[in-house]
C-alpha cells in the first residue's frame, strides 16, 4: 500500500492578513526523479493553518507543451493511477498502456510519445489540500517524437511564498530559501512554520506530545482519494 504523508504550515494571523494582500500564495513542489522540481504542483492562498495531505500514488499524463512561462500544463490525457513499472505510449487520443516492465525498480512510470510531433507529459497527483481534493501536475517533460521519459515518484516537497502563480504551471523557480521537506515511513507527519525574519518558511520538530498528537488527528482527519 502507497504511504500516506502529512504536512502543516503554520502562519500567525497578522502575517497571513499581509501575504493575502499582496497576492502572494504559499507554493508546493515535488520532484519527479533526481533533478530539483519544474512546475509549482500546488499553489494556492495562505491560511493560519494550512494542511496537506497525500498518498505517493501517481497518475500519468500527455499535453500540449505549455505556451509560456508561468502558464498551466493543460493535462489533456491522463491515467489515474497509473502503474508503476509500467509504459504507456501517447498516440493522440490517449495514453495506452504498453508493456509491464518488471525489470525497472518500483515508483518509476514511463511516457513514450508517438506522435509526430513534441509533447509535454509528467506525472500528476492528488493531495487534500486544506480539506478539498486537487489534482495537479507534479513534472513537466518534453518528449520529442518517439522519445520516453522515465518518471519516479520522490517523497520530498519544496515550499515557498511567490506571487502570480497558479497550480500546475512551469516552469517552477525554486528559491534558494525554500523550505525542503523530506517524508519516509518513520517521519510521514512534518510541519513549517512562517519566519516573519527571513520571510520564508522552516522545517520545525516532528510532533513529541499528547497535545501536539490530538491536534494532529484534528487537522488531519483521514483522506480519501479519487
Amino acid at each position: 500500500m502507497p504511504l500516506t504523508y502529512r504536512l502543516a504550515l503554520n502562519i500567525d494571523v497578522r502575517n497571513v492578513r499581509k501575504l493575502v494582500a499582496s497576492a502572494t500564495k504559499i507554493v508546493v513542489a515535488k520532484p519527479a526523479g533526481h533533478e530539483p522540481p519544474n512546475v509549482a504542483w500546488l499553489a494556492w492562498t495562505p491560511q493560519a493553518w494550512n494542511t496537506l495531505v497525500w498518498t505517493e500514488s501517481y497518475g500519468a499524463f500527455a499535453a500540449e507543451i505549455p505556451s509560456g512561462d508561468g502558464s498551466p500544463i493543460a493535462a489533456h490525457t491522463v491515467v489515474y493511477p497509473a502503474r508503476d513499472r509500467a509504459m504507456y505510449s501517447f498516440l493522440g487520443t490517449g495514453l495506452s498502456f504498453v508493456l509491464d516492465s518488471p525489470g525497472v525498480p518500483r515508483g518509476h512510470f514511463t511516457v513514450r510519445n508517438a506522435m509526430p510531433h513534441k509533447i509535454s507529459a509528467g506525472l500528476i497527483q492528488a493531495a487534500k489540500l486544506n480539506g478539498r481534493l486537487v489534482r495537479s501536475p507534479v513534472n513537466d517533460s518534453v518528449l520529442p517524437p518517439g522519445y520516453t521519459a522515465d518518471f519516479i515518484g520522490v517523497p520530498k516537497l519544496y515550499v515557498w511564498l511567490q506571487a502570480n502563480v497558479v497550480s500546475g504551471s512551469a516552469p517552477a523557480r525554486i528559491p534558494i530559501d525554500a523550505a525542503v521537506v523530506v517524508f519516509d515511513a518513520a517521519h510521514p507527519a512534518q510541519r513549517c512554520r512562517y519566519d516573519e525574519t527571513d520571510a520564508r518558511f522552516v522545517v520545525v520538530p516532528p510532533y513529541r506530545n499528547g497535545i501536539d498528537a490530538l491536534l494532529e488527528r484534528v487537522l488531519f482527519p483521514q483522506p480519501t482519494f479519487v
